[in-house]
């Protein structure tokens, strides 16, 4: 990603807004120390939750530079979310969104992510902020079906399922599981999924726990990455809507959540903009927007939110 369109999502970002300056010299000031001093650093999160990152980890290096990288789904969560609560991070990655639910707002988490490498950065972000008795890693897929499945190891955050009939490369085999098999053990009060493109998969092994009025809200990637196994953005919502899930959108600086179907033209175009290509889905709208309004502040690099 080039400078210039870095700086204009750092400018652009909604909780940048108030100082986008300070947001620029984030940036160039861990673009400094990450090659003047080469190696991991600890960098400050959320309150007193911090992440573990080095140079080109693009997802968790956003959170430094604007608070929380995925501003919409990322607040949303820290602000729905409450200790006594279970969720769900399918995709984990290096654990953003787990430090968030887990340090930040102190519920329990079940972490998936099937690459070894990231996966060990994950591990090393738990650790980190002492969170082994609530955060249970999981070194596996989830999809449809238990069994295996071979992903991409070589593309850092975007790594993905390899259908079928893709060409050989870089690649490795992992164990998969399903929602349903992990909801045996606790339902979820929420789930974020972000898989590149197998979330209607993971949905579609997880019917059960979609249906469960346990689980009340989910953040899906639909940004037609889903083509690659010849699924569309429509048929993922249509299986969330059949549960009784609805879209919404949410201003994070305002606590307003907004159902995404009603809401005016003019509503619509004041919505900040997405930092990602995710969803937002709850099943019950009054519930929801109770929570985010009532949730507790929380400090960021950038202030409280």
């Amino acid at each position: 990603m080039g400078v210039l369109h870095i700086a204009r999502f750092l400018l652009s970002h909604p909780l940048n807004r108030q100082a986008p300056m300070a947001a620029l010299w984030r940036f160039t000031r861990w673009q400094l120390a990450s090659r003047l001093l080469p190696g991991p650093s600890v960098m400050p999160f959320i309150d007193d939750a911090k992440l573990l990152m080095q140079a080109g980890m693009y997802g968790a290096t956003g959170n430094y530079y604007c608070g929380l990288h995925e501003a919409e789904e990322m607040a949303f969560f820290l602000h729905f979310l409450r200790p006594a609560d279970h969720f769900f991070d399918i995709g984990a990655n290096v654990g953003s969104y787990t430090i968030l639910a887990a340090a930040g707002v102190g519920c329990s988490v079940v972490a998936a992510e099937p690459i070894e490498e990231t996966r060990r950065w994950l591990e090393r972000n738990v650790a980190l902020n002492e969170l082994d008795a609530r955060v249970r890693v999981l070194g596996a897929a989830v999809g449809e079906e238990v069994g295996k499945v071979r992903l991409t190891n070589d593309k850092d955050t975007v790594n993905h399922v390899l259908p079928s009939a893709a060409p050989g490369g870089t690649s490795v085999e992992v164990p998969m599981t399903t929602l349903d098999t992990l909801r045996s053990e606790r339902a979820p009060t929420a789930i974020k999924i972000d898989v590149e493109g197998y979330e209607y998969a993971v949905l579609r092994g997880g019917r059960a726990t979609l249906n469960d009025p346990t689980l009340r809200a989910i953040s899906v990637e639909t940004n037609a990455s889903g083509e690659r196994f010849g699924v569309s953005d429509d048929e993922v919502r249509a299986l969330l809507r059949q549960a009784g899930f609805r879209a919404v959108r949410y201003r994070p600086l305002e606590r307003r959540l907004l159902l995404e179907e009603g809401s005016s033209s003019e509503e619509s175009d004041s919505l900040e903009a997405r930092s990602s290509g995710n969803s937002l889905y709850v099943r019950d709208f009054d519930e929801a927007a109770a929570r985010v309004r009532q949730a507790p502040r929380y400090r960021l690099v950038n202030g409280e939110l």
